[in-house]
């Protein structure tokens, strides 16, 4: 049997092609969104898991000390740099967490206490020091707001872009320098997440950093209590409210992102004439302490028109979450297990 030359099959038609090419597009596509999703919800895990390993560092402070951490505190070299602390609260609070931490600190023979002890070198919380540092002659004080303090009182004195805990020497906790009796951060901070923002330096705490979420945007907030029900009213601020706000603030990729005025989540308020009597108010974590999150657009919830004036935004339960601004949809908290923007 003689065998014909083989047929050629027909190369791909113009129409074949484009059906081909549209089909790899479909499933590109599908598969970018799907790798996309899965990364969101990735970063989303982990901004969680943070806020519970933060919750939970912070608890174990309450049981190593009786209470938590609170959210603003003046740490002064010497204690006669305080101003009469006796008529000023916020002195005089500051010196009580410091007393309660480390109820040696201000006796007669410590480093603190130039009032009764002229030979008292001052504590450099700003860096720490080893056990023959000389006398502090240029004195300091530094103020720390909520994400300073959730740093600091976790993970200890800062010091060469990391955390050093505390001297166990009980009348200088910050001589860490060469030191090997320290204690053990109570939170494992992330060296690279460790960023100083840039409304710190105001408050002449430039040193001591905050710990930024896991996008990378903005830093952990947290507000306590301060062992008090309903302790985030404080009648010695204005506007009677703790809160945050810089308006500096660069992210950690060099973008100008506001921290606009952040404070603790409420449920109710009775307002007065359109201003409200923040000791009224109900507030989440009423004993205890909230940590908030800006999400993955780094936004934190608008609320600045809650300084002069009520403001609903301010207010935020779980049945009313699916009408919380846009930019509070993302955020996270600790006492709300979902995104803020998602309902039970």
């Amino acid at each position: 049997m003689t065998l014909g030359p083989p047929t050629r099959r027909p190369a791909f038609t113009l129409i074949e092609l484009l059906v081909v090419i549209a089909i790899i597009a479909i499933l590109v596509a599908l598969t970018t969104a799907g790798v996309i999703v899965f990364l969101a919800k990735a970063e989303d895990m982990k901004a969680r898991n943070d806020i519970s390993q933060l919750n939970g560092a912070v608890q174990a402070f309450k049981t190593k000390y009786g209470f938590y951490p609170p959210s603003r505190i003046k740490l002064c070299t010497y204690y006669s740099q305080y101003n009469n602390p006796t008529k000023n609260n916020f002195d005089d609070d500051s010196l009580m967490w410091l007393n309660r931490i480390w109820p040696k600190l201000s006796s007669a023979n410590g480093d603190f206490n130039d009032s009764v002890n002229p030979a008292a070198r001052g504590i450099p919380w700003s860096g720490g020091c080893a056990s023959n540092y000389t006398k502090i002659t240029t004195p300091s004080v530094s103020i720390l707001e909520g994400d300073q303090c959730l740093v600091f009182f976790l993970g200890g004195i800062p010091g060469n872009g990391t955390l050093q805990g505390f001297s166990t020497n009980p009348t200088n906790p910050a001589m860490v320098i060469n030191n090997p009796n320290t204690t053990k951060p109570l939170f494992e901070f992330t060296s690279a997440r460790l960023l100083v923002r840039a409304g710190a330096a105001a408050n002449n705490s430039a040193t001591f950093p905050s710990f930024y979420d896991g996008y990378g945007l903005m830093p952990y907030i947290y507000f306590s209590a301060n062992s008090r029900r309903n302790g985030y009213f404080q009648s010695n601020i204005v506007p009677n409210i703790q809160y945050i706000q810089d308006a500096g603030h660069i992210d950690p990729n060099g973008k100008a992102r506001p921290i606009p005025f952040v404070a603790p989540f409420f449920e109710t308020v009775t307002v007065a004439n359109g201003t409200p009597i923040w000791s009224t108010a109900k507030f989440h974590n009423p004993e205890t302490f909230q940590i908030l999150c800006a999400g993955r657009d780094g936004i934190f919830v608008n609320r600045n028109a809650a300084v002069a004036t009520y403001n609903p935004d301010f207010r935020w339960t779980p049945g009313n979450a699916l009408s919380i601004p846009p930019d509070g949809r993302d955020d996270m908290t600790n006492f709300y297990e979902n995104l803020m923007g998602v309902s039970q």
